[in-house]
């Protein structure tokens, strides 16, 4: 059995990061590191619970030591750009490059101008063998699977078993059962 779920943080619980007096970068899908210059980011909510992963939008942040415990999860994930915050610096997780692995005839879509899933569908053999992957359809979300690889290398199992907090994962697609989950994806 596979699983696929879209990974959020949980900003109403926890302390999120925004983008200082600027647009935020756009988390899509596209290489930066050849152009990546660090925003200046604040936490707009400082009172809320500090958590262990932190978001950017819907990009993850990881202090410089979880980063390097989480190592062997986000490096085949993408580039992980410096981020200086609270005189240290942070990593943010740019997921690359986008999959082809959205099954688009039994998604169903929202009626906006572009190709926006209202809930989403795979093709298991195309999920990609990366603990974290953007679907090239939908690049701004971050999405996990479970059920491809060991437990140690799946990012939902290794964030619940380390007890780390700031994240939610909300249940998108079961392989055993596509109808299981009917609530909408973004």
């Amino acid at each position: 059995m596979t699983l696929v779920y879209n990974v959020r943080g949980d900003v109403n619980i926890y302390e999120s990061l925004l983008v200082d007096g600027a647009p935020a970068p756009p988390f899509n899908g596209t290489p930066m590191t050849d152009t990546w210059v660090p925003p200046a980011v604040y936490s707009p909510q400082p009172t809320l619970i500090t958590p262990d992963i932190w978001v950017l939008g819907s990009t993850l942040v990881f202090p410089s030591a979880l980063a390097g415990k989480l190592g062997h999860i986000l490096a085949p994930c993408g580039e992980l750009l410096p981020l200086p915050y609270n005189d240290e610096t942070w990593w943010v997780l740019n997921v690359l490059p986008p999959f082809d692995c959205l099954d688009r005839e039994t998604s169903t879509w929202a009626e906006v101008s572009y190709p926006d899933p209202k809930k989403m569908a795979f093709i298991e053999h195309r999920l990609p063998g990366v603990p974290l992957f953007k679907p090239v359809e939908q690049r701004v979300s971050t999405f996990c699977s479970e059920g491809l690889a060991d437990r140690e290398d799946e990012f939902k199992p290794v964030v619940e078993d380390l007890g780390l907090t700031g994240l939610t994962f909300i249940p998108l697609w079961d392989s055993d059962d596509p109808s299981v989950f009917a609530t909408q994806c973004l």
